[in-house]
């Protein structure tokens, strides 16, 4: 068994106690919750009310002689015995004189107090309550017992020789209240009704008996009211016990070790182990979304799209009409790739549901991979949860993402328009001077000869070179076009790709961040609380 720190640290291990509840709160019954809340906070009010106090509790059965034996230890008779009281039917405070105990029993609601002299057998700084009998048919009296065995500091189990396997005593409170064995005594009352051997032997029985209800290296103590026998001891025994659970906080540990042990058993963080980078999770389920969200086809539709209005605007003239006859690849996903378009005017949603929840499954699957199922069920349906439901919000990431696509055209465009035009109205202009010429001569008959160069007429050379010049220029115009529609394809998925990992960020991984890194604390702190 191992030694607890001191007082001092019990502050600690209750704060952290706190601490974890409020964690794992989400992860607890509601019983077990209600529980462990409520030892947490006995421990921090008990550690407030003087603790260089230890109080002592007599628990045991209807005749088992507690009250006889709160008389031995102080040497006094203080507890009403026999005829008069056959039964305790009230809790009753034995304190030193001079040790300010108000508080403390009015904080474990204990009314009737005895105050006895310094030396009157009571051990120093140690108060002692004598509770009333377990098996009382009084549920008052049984709900009293309950409550101050969960308050006191060292516990007593009291048996007689005829009752002292009595089911209620160790079945409904020994073993509920076994963790707290550094602070349990036994003791064997009424051995003048024994012989010795009888005496070794039923006090071996009990040891036996504690021991199975789970008490770590049981201590029995026989003692007789009447004789005196063993009462010394006893009163030496309690002295050393409490003053070791004033030293070591001992009940108090106790009650903080149950409820680690109760948290860690109902979280099964015994096979947890935690995994200490998540960075490259977080990519993975970006890139799921984008995926899902067919992220790399609105790319391609925005290639295809910039040539295609490329060619409609700077294209050879002549063929731009049969461009115009095309679809628009992108305005057939009902994008205008502006920014502008709104998700609820999308004849369909953009990102495919099927595609997330299975990449939510196959994420939380790796991700959850070796925690207690209770954690693996909850990252999985949060996880699934959280990305599925960014459907819409994927969908409007995408609408209103600004891919530089409106419908104004880049100056290259209208440079290249131009140009085109411009050799345009040069042939058309020569044409129309050669139209003259052939009127001049033919109907006016007027001797008008044009100009020649390499003896060809200018009028015609001009007519050939605009025309090739406007095809040339609109070559070059569709390579152009081309080459900057890949250039805009790469900027539409970064932008496209940023778009979608801020709502993964945002809706997705921080919170599943937040519940791992919960789930990771609790488990440190489960790990540091009860070390190996």
């Amino acid at each position: 068994m191992k030694r607890h720190r001191r007082n001092q640290d019990i502050r600690e291990r209750i704060k952290d106690l706190t601490e974890l509840i409020s964690l794992a709160a989400e992860d607890l019954e509601p019983d077990l919750l209600a529980q462990v809340s409520a030892v947490a906070h006995r421990a921090k009010e008990r550690l407030a009310l003087n603790p260089d106090i230890s109080v002592v509790a007599l628990v045991g059965a209807t005749g088992s002689g507690k009250s006889s034996l709160v008389n031995a230890l102080v040497g006094a008779d203080v507890a009403q015995v026999g005829v008069r009281r056959p039964t305790t039917t009230e809790a009753l405070a034995v304190c030193g004189a001079g040790k300010d105990t108000s508080e403390l029993l009015d904080w474990m609601g204990v009314a009737g107090r005895v105050i006895v002299p310094e030396g009157a057998g009571l051990p120093e700084n140690v108060t002692v309550i004598d509770l009333p009998d377990i098996d009382s048919v009084d549920r008052a009296n049984r709900q009293i017992v309950d409550r101050l065995a969960e308050r006191v500091d060292v516990l007593v189990w009291v048996a007689d020789p005829q009752k002292y396997a009595d089911h209620i005593l160790h079945h409904e409170f020994v073993r509920p209240l076994a963790h707290h064995s550094r602070v349990t005594l036994g003791v064997l009352t009424q051995t003048d009704r024994l012989t010795p051997p009888e005496t070794q032997r039923v006090k071996a029985d009990l040891t036996r008996l504690l021991h199975e209800d789970g008490i770590v290296d049981p201590q029995v103590i026989a003692t007789s009211a009447v004789t005196g026998d063993g009462i010394e001891t006893l009163r030496a025994t309690i002295s050393e016990v409490a003053n070791q659970q004033k030293q070591e906080a001992g009940r108090l540990n106790g009650d903080v070790d149950w409820a680690l042990s109760q948290i860690a058993q109902a979280l099964g963080v015994d096979s947890f182990t935690a995994t200490a980078a998540y960075d490259e999770w977080e990519g993975k389920l970006q890139e799921a979304a984008i995926q899902a969200a067919g992220v790399k086809s609105i790319c391609q539709a925005v290639q295809r799209a910039y040539i295609h209005r490329g060619i409609r605007h700077c294209g050879w003239l002549p063929t731009r009409g049969i461009r115009a006859l095309r679809a628009d690849p992108l305005k057939r996903l009902h994008l205008q790739g502006d920014g502008s378009d709104q998700v609820h005017s999308l004849p369909a949603p953009l990102t495919s549901e099927e595609v997330l929840h299975v990449q939510a499954r196959e994420a939380s699957q790796a991700i959850a991979e070796n925690r207690p199922h209770t954690w693996r069920s909850r990252l999985y349906t949060q996880l699934r949860e959280d990305f599925v439901q960014i459907s819409q919000e994927l969908n409007h990431a995408i609408s209103s993402t600004d891919l530089r696509m409106g419908n104004k055209p880049p100056k290259s465009w209208r440079f290249f328009n131009a140009l085109q035009w411009i050799f345009w109205v040069i042939s058309l202009a020569a044409a129309v001077w050669l139209g003259a010429i052939v009127i001049a001569r033919n109907f006016l008959l007027l001797p008008w000869n044009p100009p020649y160069w390499e003896g060809l007429p200018i009028p015609t050379l001009l007519v050939g070179a605009g025309i090739a010049g406007t095809v040339l220029i609109a070559l070059i115009a569709t390579g152009f076009v081309r080459l900057m529609a890949r250039r805009r394809q790469k900027q539409a998925c970064r932008a496209l790709r940023q778009a979608v990992g801020e709502v993964v960020s945002r809706e997705v991984w921080v919170p599943l961040l937040g519940e791992l890194q919960r789930q990771e604390r609790i488990g440190n702190m489960l790990g540091k609380a009860n070390p190996k």
